[in-house]
């Protein structure tokens, strides 16, 4: 229904009605009484009777007093019902109108927006909170502690996802406070945008909507990582729709200090996807001072151990180059990498990054070959396992002995596949496989999505047919083959689109800038020729040159495809996994790539490419889940412990076992049976390390420029002249006036009743 308001001003009457139809209803049925009463008068005769003339001379002195009675008993009646419709349409007035403030109450319901993100365990050390959230809930507690008994509270908190903790509103406002003292530091971001959507919702309610004095009050740090985030232009949008949802105003409490500033380590990762014993690594790192720039010492840490590289740094908001070169890693299996900033500030919880990385003594690969030959090097398989793991020269005994590489091959013919255990590889590639099964299909799917690595590689024996209806449907191939593409005899081949000059892919990145490594001048004489869909995401690594600058390389693809150019290797996701296709042969049947400089790095870079580093899984944001992988070969529940050595409590669901959110930042222990592994949880620090206040004009502006009311980390001086809107509900006043008046009209009629009289006797 309409809410007819009025102004508080000085002189002005100062009331409005929440449901004004039944106010005109009550005045419409006041008219009752005296239409009856009139009605009445009209339907007596007058009857002339001699024996009624002695009464009829006594009646004469009495007629003044009995009009009187008569007329108040009218007016009674008209009063019940002219109150009761009134008390229906709920009056409201503002607390300076003298009959609002005689017979009203105070009424309104207040929603409270309370920031319990991150930014918001800045320790700002007032003499009654140690954070800005302890702050921000004792401004809320006091703030309920003024309101009374017809007044409700709704609470909402930011951090994400926002939620609803007391809605719809409350009058037990003793409980109201309760609630807003158990809120609890959450170290994830803000969702403002998420509050201010749940915080409309609640005056949208049929319940609220009908509250004319519906207030929101923010509870924030005013920080650039509250109201300067990503979601900013959809906040601002969001507050231009505030004042019609909040009649009676918005306040925000701002409670961050003047100078705060932050040191924040944002982005600790190692390079490349895969870690080994083999080999170092590389850490890259981004931390900075949101703030004034600050000297500070940088502290590099394996297990435990500092590392060299540590030392005195000059932090601003500008990012540096934090890089450790080489970190040697000599021991199979998790370790714990963490770079620090000394001396720790007021937000610790972003002082400090974790990185679980898990190194591998080797890379196992299942090398599957489709055509067995007795000669040496006489298969495709045998041409890709001597280039990722080179065989040294024979010993005494006559046998040749691997060669010192990560990469530990496992050489079996497609006959064999079925009985392997897929999940004991790292990466399976299929050389030369003329035809798969569906069983053997499907164990390869699951292999993929689990996080496996498949490499398909193309030769004589392979069957478009059986590719197509096997392995494309299950998405281990990017596309159906055609045809297979071949150069005459006295023709040259056909040439890779690769310059090392241009744009390179990063998995080719070995090769960007690198003149006469041979991917340039390979030729290939076959290929098979594949369709990419016109809605693939598979990743075109590298094509096969175009007529216009090498023989041609087939017809173009089919309607709807990207490019006219053949793709020569492409990469695509399954699941958690991924699959690499070469359109080509891995020996020299097809290709005089082997021959090249640039075959085994090539061979290298393709497998690390489609490898899936193992251990994202081990390292967690606040609020993100831990999903145990199903190929852990768990034989026992997992059990885990958070940084405070709290337990966590671990779901299992169809043999997968999962824990809830986790809220707290720091290295928690998984336990799987008589294994441990550590698990890295860190906040989210691009998006809520930047902790510059706002002045008022800027948090104006965040706000969409509407009309809010701006106040400090303290609660204003009550004043009750200070509210504008229609505070004063007058129902509860005017229903105690009519039953005043319903008992007093009863008691008169009781009264008056023995002055009944069915008939009129003239000039009564």
């Amino acid at each position: 229904m309409d809410v007819i308001q009025a102004s508080c001003g000085a002189g002005a009457l100062g009331l409005g009605f929440i449901a004004p139809a039944f106010a005109v209803a009550g005045l419409s049925l006041a008219s009752i009484p005296i239409i009856i009463h009139f009605l009445n008068r009209r339907r007596f005769k007058t009857v002339r009777w001699a024996a009624m003339e002695f009464l009829l001379s006594a009646m004469r002195k009495n007629r003044r007093r009995l009009r009187f009675e008569q007329w108040l008993l009218l007016a009674m009646r008209c009063a019940m019902l002219l109150l009761l419709g009134l008390a229906l349409a709920r009056p409201m007035g503002c607390s300076s109108n003298s009959l609002a403030g005689l017979i009203g109450r105070d009424s309104g319901v207040y929603v409270l927006v309370i920031d319990n993100s991150c930014s918001m365990s800045y320790e700002a050390e007032r003499q009654q909170a140690h954070t800005q959230l302890d702050q921000a809930k004792r401004l809320a507690h006091d703030f309920v502690e003024r309101l009374s008994g017809g007044q409700a509270v709704a609470l909402i908190t930011t951090a994400n996802p926002a939620t609803a903790i007391v809605a719809p509103p409350a009058y037990d406002l003793k409980a109201a406070q309760a609630a807003i003292d158990r809120i609890e530091q959450s170290y994830a971001p803000c969702d403002l945008d998420g509050a201010l959507q749940k915080a409309r919702d609640i005056a949208d309610s049929d319940a609220v909507a009908r509250e004319p004095n519906r207030q929101l009050c923010l509870f924030t740090d005013g920080s650039r990582a509250t109201w300067a985030a990503g979601t900013a232009e959809a906040v601002k949008a969001k507050f231009k729709l505030m004042p019609a949802a909040f009649p009676g105003g918005i306040t925000h409490f701002n409670l961050a200090k003047p100078t705060q500033s932050n040191l924040s380590v944002l982005e600790l990762t190692h390079e490349g996807k895969l870690v080994t014993t083999f080999f170092g690594t590389a850490l890259d790192a981004d931390a900075r001072s949101f703030g004034p720039p600050e000297d500070v010492q940088l502290q590099w840490q394996l297990d435990n151990q500092t590392l060299a590289g540590s030392g005195s740094m000059h932090l601003d908001l500008a990012r540096p180059q934090l890089r450790q070169a080489h970190v040697d890693i000599k021991q199979g299996g998790p370790h714990v990498l963490s770079l620090t900033v000394l001396p720790h500030d007021r937000m610790k919880t972003d002082d400090t990054r974790y990185l679980v990385i898990n190194a591998e003594p080797s890379v196992k690969t299942l090398i599957v070959e489709g055509e067995h030959q007795l000669a040496a090097l006489g298969g495709s398989g045998a041409f890709l396992r001597t280039a990722l793991a080179p065989k040294s020269a024979a010993s005494p005994g006559g046998e040749a002995a691997a060669a010192a590489s990560y990469v530990a091959p496992d050489e079996i013919s497609d006959l064999e596949l079925p009985g392997k255990v897929l999940g004991d590889y790292r990466a399976v590639a299929l050389c030369d496989v003329g035809q798969v099964s569906e069983s053997e299909a499907d164990q390869l799917q699951h292999y993929v999505e689990s996080g496996g690595a498949l490499l398909v590689f193309m030769g004589d024996s392979v069957s478009a047919e059986r590719y197509n209806s096997v392995l494309y449907p299950r998405h281990l191939i990017p596309g159906p083959l055609t045809r297979r593409v071949s150069v005459g005899s006295e023709q040259r081949g056909y040439r890779l689109n690769f310059q090392p000059e241009g744009v390179v892919n990063p998995i080719l990145g070995d090769f960007a800038h690198v003149a006469n490594s041979g991917l340039d001048t390979a030729q290939v004489y076959t290929y098979w020729q594949l369709v990419l869909p016109a809605d693939s995401k598979a990743q075109r690594v590298l094509d096969f040159a175009s007529p216009a600058t090498s023989q041609p390389a087939g017809e173009a693809v089919a309607s709807g495809a990207a490019t006219a150019l053949d793709p020569a290797i492409t990469l695509h996701s399954v699941g958690a996994g991924q699959v690499m296709f070469f359109a080509t042969s891995a020996d020299p049947t097809w290709t005089n790539l082997p021959a090249k400089p640039a075959y085994v790095t090539l061979m290298h870079d393709l497998l690390l490419g489609t490898i899936s580093g193992d251990d994202a899984w081990m390292n967690r944001t606040v609020g993100d889940r831990l999903t145990v992988p199903a190929n852990m070969g768990l034989s026992v529940a997992p059990t885990m412990t958070d940084a405070d050595g709290r337990d966590v409590v671990m779901e299992s669901a169809n043999g997968t076992y999962a824990s809830p959110p986790l809220q707290k930042p720091g290295l928690y222990t998984l336990k799987m049976g008589d294994r441990s592994v550590p698990i890295a949880v860190n906040v989210d620090a691009p998006a809520v390390a930047d902790l510059r206040p706002l002045d008022d004009s800027q948090l104006l502006s965040s706000m969409g420029g509407v009309g809010v009311r701006l106040v400090g980390d303290q609660l204003p001086p009550r004043d009750e002249t200070e509210q504008d809107a229609l505070g004063r509900d007058m129902e509860w006043g005017l229903m105690a006036a009519l039953l005043v008046v319903v008992a007093l009209e009863c008691f008169l009629a009781m009264r008056f009743g023995h002055y009944r009289r069915g008939v009129a006797v003239e000039g009564a």
